[in-house]
């Protein structure tokens, strides 16, 4: 039955990823898979980027949260706020200001393995979407 399925685990995860991906305004998102500058990984285990066309946010999906290298360039400011994203639970896990290098910075997800999928959110810090409410940015209360 229907009402069933609602209680079922994945029916509660797609609630987390739609208030992840309404936190920002989509008609200017783009797939970029150039955040992604090694191997993105194959199957299960293939991530996607996808960012602002200016540059002033992006979501980064692990699906079995392995380490991963994440090109910084194409995005704005001169520095950025990294959050860890778990859709499962719709909790956070911030990282903290970084610095917008040249050169891929690996970012490690706080859990790793099957069914442990995680989303890299990254604002520009000196505007942009880092100050709207909605998962990540920082007047959302901690989970």
């Amino acid at each position: 039955r229907w009402e069933e399925a609602l209680a079922l685990p994945g029916a509660d995860q797609m609630r987390h990823a739609r208030a992840l991906i309404a936190s920002r305004p989509a008609p200017d998102r783009v797939p970029d898979q150039t955040l992604l500058p090694a191997n993105p990984g194959d199957g299960p285990d293939h991530a996607r980027a996808t960012r602002a066309v200016d540059g002033r946010y992006a979501f980064v999906y692990l699906p079995t949260g392995r380490p991963t290298d994440v090109s910084l360039a194409s995005l704005s400011g001169s520095t950025l706020d990294a959050v860890w994203y778990n859709p499962r639970t719709g909790g956070t896990a911030p990282l903290g200001r970084i610095a917008r290098t040249p050169d891929p910075v690996t970012f490690a997800p706080p859990t790793v393995g099957p069914d442990q999928d995680w989303v890299l959110i990254l604002d520009d810090a000196e505007g942009g979407d880092a100050a709207r409410p909605g998962p990540g940015h920082a007047d959302e209360p901690p989970h």
